[in-house]
């Protein structure tokens, strides 16, 4: 079976997720194909799709909005990741609660048999000015550390081992597909 992970990563961490589930996935047998989305041109020839992307200035990427439009429309078994500072609380790490997320999915046809919200990570340090400025307020109100020199995961890693391992179950039939759940 050859799964495609595909990424929309700004700095880096979505695709490490991605190759994170890759290498799962390897490891329970099956072929994996990672690319970013924005590579993405078609999805024919594969047998599942994974799609990890992360949160810009309050959206998720419009080739993420364009790739699920197409996954709406395949039979194909597909996971959705996705990654934002706002998934670090409990209480926002859920399709329901996310607003992110959950805006996103009010939007898109796609129902995805498998969805993980992660945290992500924050680096002052690969960040420009501008998106320096937009965190700070938010992440001064909410306690957490902000400025120069600060890198903080918020990946909840056995999460994404969680994740692999249940979608793997899925695709070799051990769980059956229930789309949107």
């Amino acid at each position: 079976m050859r799964i495609l992970l595909t990424h929309s990563s700004r700095f880096g961490h979505t695709e490490n997720i991605i190759h994170r589930v890759a290498q799962r996935l390897e490891e329970h047998g099956f072929h994996t194909d990672v690319r970013p989305v924005s590579a993405v041109r078609s999805i024919a020839g594969y047998d599942a799709v994974v799609v990890g992307a992360s949160v810009r200035y309050g959206f998720f990427a419009p080739a993420v909005r364009k790739l699920a439009t197409r996954l709406a429309g395949s039979a194909l078994p597909s996971a959705f990741i996705g990654v934002n500072l706002a998934a670090a609380k409990p209480e926002k790490n859920t399709a329901e609660t996310n607003p992110y997320v959950r805006k996103f999915f009010a939007k898109s046809p796609w129902k995805p048999d498998a969805t993980v919200l992660l945290g992500g990570e924050l680096n002052f340090d690969l960040y420009n000015r501008v998106d320096a400025a937009m965190l700070k307020p938010i992440l001064k109100a909410s306690g957490k550390p902000w400025g120069a020199g600060v890198k903080v995961d918020y990946t909840d890693w056995a999460a994404v081992e969680q994740f692999a391992a249940d979608f793997a179950a899925l695709l070799d039939g051990s769980t059956p597909r229930h789309p949107g759940e």
